[in-house]
């Protein structure tokens, strides 16, 4: 067979995705695709997922990706980071597909294939 076989095919297939729908201000901003580790969330260009929004920390919150799945944890915000309504504490929670996640005026939807 040449260089990618009918397995490899089956396999890319089944690879576990995780991403976020960002809305801004009611607005579909753009989507971002989350990597295994941390995906840290904030304001600033140091932050792997940029939210303009003056409501939302520089670094707000974090997003962890492992092979137990995802985990949000707040890092320290001035507003706080809520999942389905429901203040994050300093305990990470884990996503579940659909989860909304409100920062500051921001609503991001957690989609996931796993």
């Amino acid at each position: 067979m040449g260089p990618h076989s009918a397995d490899d095919t089956v396999i890319n297939k089944c690879q576990a995705y995780f991403q976020l729908l960002i809305f801004t201000f009611g607005h579909k901003e753009h989507i971002a695709n989350l990597k295994t580790g941390n995906n840290i969330i904030g304001r600033t260009d140091e932050s792997d997922i940029i939210i303009r929004d003056c409501q939302v920390s520089k670094r707000h919150c974090t997003i962890q990706i492992s092979p137990c799945g995802a985990f949000l944890s707040d890092d320290g915000s001035t507003n706080g980071t809520f999942v389905s309504c429901e203040k994050v504490g300093n305990s990470p929670r884990k996503l579940e597909n659909g989860d909304t996640i409100h920062i500051g005026q921001s609503l991001l939807q957690f989609i996931t294939n796993v």
